[in-house]
């Protein structure tokens, strides 16, 4: 048996109970389930190099967002309040939309938080693509608008604790992706990635990014798509991402045995018979203090 077969458990149970008397280790072996999805394998380097474009790509989102902020104040000063400054605001409006129209394609087509990154990749396995968008040019009437798909999914992995946060995504990225064709990958970032993207977005916090396949800078990160292994679920679909189930694995549970099996046998069996001596002991004092 490899070590890669063998899966060494060492954490103490919720359910132990303090043991008394000299014991040794000893390791249990249990099968591993094969519907295991494991994160994707990814060297140091390709993650800083994916978490370089990332922040460059991104810079530039903080001004739009204040840039739109701000409009919209100045929108709401211009509506309840016509003065003399409303003839120069066409001009202050253009300025404005310059300034905003290189990052405003960026912001639609990326996704950021756990939650959001979360409902998104589940509406993508369920097929439910379709946002409701109220047109005011030709009438009240809504008309459907297909959402296009997240196709690579940042998790600053390194940076989150717990990290039970986000063990749910490599089980629900597989599922999509034994389920559709276009594969959606899924990327960990180096540790402190999570400070610098908050930094450069303007937020307090950034857990996990997703970019949608109309991303328009989704070229600069396709030369590291090689590089990320996509998950699958094979069990779920005929669609196959890799190479099926894993190997067989054999997980070894670290605990403790008494050295003396026959002397802890009868120290168990001798608490088992103090134990009902003191049950017998209580039903007695209740029936006499009944009486």
């Amino acid at each position: 048996m490899t070590e890669r077969d063998a899966r060494i458990h060492t954490h103490a149970s919720n359910r132990a109970t303090p043991v008394s008397g000299a014991r040794k280790t000893v390791f249990k072996s249990a099968l591993d389930t094969p519907f295991r999805i494991s994160w994707p394998s990814i060297s140091t380097e390709v993650q800083n190099e994916l978490l370089t474009n990332l922040v460059s790509v991104l810079e530039g989102i903080t001004e739009y967002q204040g840039t739109l902020s701000q409009l919209n104040r100045k929108r709401k000063h211009q509506d309840q309040e016509q003065s003399v400054e409303e003839s120069q605001e066409p001009d202050m409006q253009a300025d404005d939309d310059d300034n905003r129209s290189s990052a405003r394609p960026l912001v639609e087509h990326l996704t950021i938080g756990l939650n959001a990154v979360t409902k998104r990749i589940e509406d993508q396995i369920r097929g439910k693509h379709q946002n409701s968008r109220t047109i005011p040019e030709e009438s009240n009437n809504t008309l459907p608008e297909t959402t296009p798909d997240l196709c690579l999914v940042f998790v600053c992995r390194a940076d989150i604790d717990p990290p039970l946060l986000v063990d749910h995504l490599p089980h629900l990225i597989a599922a999509c992706n034994a389920l559709h064709e276009d594969a959606v990958r899924l990327a960990s970032l180096p540790r402190g990635a999570e400070a610098t993207l908050a930094k450069t977005l303007g937020l307090r916090r950034v857990t996990v990014i997703g970019l949608d396949i109309e991303f328009p800078a989704l070229e600069r990160f396709k030369p590291y798509f090689d590089s990320i292994p996509i998950l699958s679920a094979p069990w779920l679909s005929t669609i196959r991402h890799s190479r099926g189930l894993i190997p067989t694995h054999v997980k070894q549970v670290k605990t403790s045995a008494p050295k003396d099996m026959k002397e802890a046998k009868e120290e168990r069996k001798k608490g088992r018979a103090q134990a009902k001596e003191r049950k017998r002991i209580k039903i007695r004092s209740s029936d006499v203090e009944i009486s």
